[in-house]
């Protein structure tokens, strides 16, 4: 990976939790990184996910809508992973364009964002220096059960006939353990549904990427595989497969939902400063 990161820790943290990694990009900062959310969710569906990493890193967070969804919603969701991607890179350098410390950058993709990361994070882009892939799958390898558990599965195709706030109340209990966590964030979730809710058109144009994918063969950047052993939505063993398949690092919360971010945000950050780092003295 070749980062030569350090670490810097502040006076208010202690010295067991790092705050800030720094890599060679233009102004030394840690690397830029892409977000990128699942199935029917947007950058709203973060919370306050992006500000924090931005605040850990000390550097650029990009949490980019796919198309079809939030900022996004008026355009048509592209059938196809590789579409979606092209589209998803296209406006993430139109939007670091002047940027002088636009330089080194990850991405980061949760579910189906965690796919789109994948299919990035294998086409060798300059600048990109590696990829973190959460709570996702593969076809390759693991059964569709296991890439979406059935309970849920069926849960999801009844609630296209109810309102969006029905909707994310019955799905909420399958993405998020934490109930603190999600009583906390019900207000913004709800108000997302009824403000900019996803249409029929776009959630079976992100199935059908889903489904139709075909993941990368190979990648030459280190990758991060992060999933939660209490995901009830994705089975964790599809993240196993693809630690496997691709010689990554692997990580498992013990406890967190497949919306692991909002279930626990700061294990996500540390892991993700424990990978920079490690990958940095491997190089």
């Amino acid at each position: 990976m070749g980062l030569r990161l350090e670490v810097m820790v502040s006076a208010e943290q202690p010295a067991s939790s790092p705050i800030c990694v720094n890599a060679p990009t233009a102004t030394g900062a840690a690397p830029d990184v892409l977000l990128l959310r699942g199935l029917g969710r947007e950058s709203g569906h973060w919370l306050s996910f992006p500000e924090e990493l931005q605040r850990r890193l000390g550097s650029n967070v990009y949490a980019l809508d796919n198309p079809g969804v939030g900022s996004e919603r008026g355009r048509q969701a592209p059938w196809s992973m590789a579409a979606t991607a092209d589209d998803i890179v296209e406006r993430f350098n139109r939007q670091r364009e002047g940027r002088a410390a636009a330089g080194a950058f990850i991405v980061v993709g949760l579910s189906l964002g965690g796919m789109l990361a994948l299919e990035i994070s294998a086409r060798g882009l300059p600048g990109l220096v590696g990829g973190v892939v959460i709570n996702s799958s593969s076809p390759r390898g693991t059964w569709i059960w296991q890439r979406i558990r059935p309970v849920p599965f069926w849960s999801m195709l009844k609630t296209l006939v109810q309102g969006t706030v029905a909707r994310e109340r019955t799905m909420i209990p399958f993405t998020m353990n934490n109930v603190e966590a999600r009583q906390r964030s019900a207000a913004v979730r709800e108000e997302i549904a009824v403000k900019r809710p996803v249409s029929g058109s776009t959630f079976w144009a992100q199935c059908m990427c889903a489904a139709t994918w075909r993941p990368p063969k190979q990648c030459a950047l280190p990758l991060l595989i992060l999933a939660s052993s209490a995901d009830k939505l994705v089975h964790p063993v599809c993240s196993t497969v693809l630690a496997k398949q691709y010689g990554a690092a692997l990580k498992c919360h013990p406890t967190a939902g497949h919306d692991i971010t909002s279930d626990d945000g700061q294990w996500v950050q540390d892991s993700i400063v424990e990978w920079l780092n490690a990958s940095s003295a491997k190089a």
